[in-house]
């Protein structure tokens, strides 16, 4: 399983650690369905240099 470490800000300004299970490389497409999830607007920030593990 691949995946990074992203922090995300979440509408109200609270900055949140977690694990983004990534199946492929497009990020946007993950954002969108954490947006989906949690049902407010999710920014991705990357945060660690980290390569892909499996």
């Amino acid at each position: 399983m691949k995946y990074r470490i992203y922090r995300y800000a979440v509408k109200n300004g609270t900055i949140q650690n977690i694990k983004v299970d990534i199946k492929t490389d497009d990020i946007e497409k993950e954002r969108k369905m954490l947006e989906e999830k949690h049902g407010h607007t999710i920014h991705l920030y990357y945060e660690t240099n980290e390569p892909y593990k499996d």
